[in-house]
């Protein structure tokens, strides 16, 4: 076949495929072409959630710093595709200074109304008797209830969005990728019903995905936390570590909804991460650790990015400093986990 006419065909190709994808993209309904520049996300788009570790040395020594994580969560909220965050507790080094209470106070301001928000105290946020009184005062529940939007699913939702247990445990509601979610915050060491308000909460929203922080709960080494190592050596509400979370909620198997522990509180590793997966009813439960208090500047304001794509049953998980621009990719802090996600919520839709 002589080289003119292949360049012919190919020609005749080329405007045969032009004129079907010019078809295809007028008749195509505009919610599932691909965005424009500043278009809202598609619904199935993987989005993200962030969590922030403990920040007791931004509060103290350089709250600059914890004002630039949550400035800069606010500023690529709309472009990273960000739908809810998350603080592990320690928001403040001593439980009774006002400053750095008020430089906590300030920097999340930059989420207030903006960015739907949990965040419940760390043992240094805990006065010797137990109680948290400038945690209240500085994070109300009004103040942690935040307005509902539209974007994030709340007016849609059967059930209130937002709900407490005490003034220190608190959930919120969110959807995404059409999926329904719940972001639970939970007190260092929470009372016994504390406890059974988690159990009975999980119980409720069970067609939720759940996504749990509190303070301690994955130690360096990959192992839970135990009431030796936590409780019985700082001063909680409780009594219950991660070991009793688990044993009193998770252990029974009668909930399939939890995907995560999020946690802090130890030094211990190197690399400022460590994790771990149990498999619970045949369904992987990831808890991670990520605190970087003891690296240069209180942190370097390195801060975790949960990627959750739905669509592939990944969870991407990436650790990145604002102030550095920079991200770490040693294996502890950027790395996938597996989540049967439409799997799991398959089941969940139907019971």
């Amino acid at each position: 076949m002589g080289a003119h006419r292949i360049n012919s065909m190919f020609r005749v190709i080329r405007l045969d495929v032009m004129l079907i994808a010019i078809i295809v993209s007028l008749s195509m309904p505009s919610s599932i072409q691909p965005p424009a520049s500043g278009q809202t996300v598609v619904p199935n788009a993987p989005f993200k959630i962030v969590v922030l570790p403990d920040t007791q040395h931004y509060a103290q020594h350089f709250p600059w710093l914890l004002k630039l994580q949550t400035d800069w969560v606010a500023s690529v909220s709309q472009s990273q595709n960000i739908v809810f965050v998350t603080q592990t507790g320690d928001i403040v080094e001593n439980w009774d200074n006002q400053t750095q209470w008020r430089a906590a106070d300030i920097a999340f301001t930059s989420l207030d109304g903006h960015l739907p928000y949990g965040i419940a105290p760390g043992n240094h946020d805990i006065a010797p008797d137990g109680t948290s009184p400038y945690f209240q005062q500085y994070f109300p529940l009004e103040r942690l209830r935040n307005p509902a939007t539209a974007r994030f699913g709340f007016d849609q939702a059967a059930v209130a969005p937002f709900g407490s247990h005490g003034p220190n445990n608190t959930y919120r509601l969110f959807s995404a990728a059409g999926k329904q979610f719940i972001g639970i915050n939970l007190e260092f060491c929470p009372t016994d019903d504390t406890v059974a308000w988690l159990d009975q909460t999980l119980t409720k929203f069970a067609n939720y995905g759940a996504i749990i922080t509190t303070h301690s709960f994955t130690s360096a080494s990959g192992d839970r936390e135990t009431a030796s190592h936590s409780c019985q050596v700082w001063a909680g509400p409780g009594q219950n570590a991660a070991t009793d979370i688990w044993d009193k909620v998770i252990a029974p198997g009668q909930h399939d909804n939890v995907l995560m522990f999020l946690s802090g509180h130890d030094i211990w590793s190197s690399a400022g991460a460590a994790r771990r997966t149990d498999i619970v009813n045949g369904y992987p439960l990831h808890q991670m650790l990520s605190n970087y208090q003891e690296f240069k500047l209180g942190g370097e304001a390195y801060l975790r990015l949960l990627e959750f794509d739905i669509d592939k049953s990944v969870l991407n998980v990436s650790t990145y400093s604002p102030l550095t621009k920079t991200f770490k990719t040693d294996a502890d802090n950027q790395f996938s986990l597996y989540i049967p996600f439409s799997k799991r919520f398959d089941v969940l839709t139907k019971q």
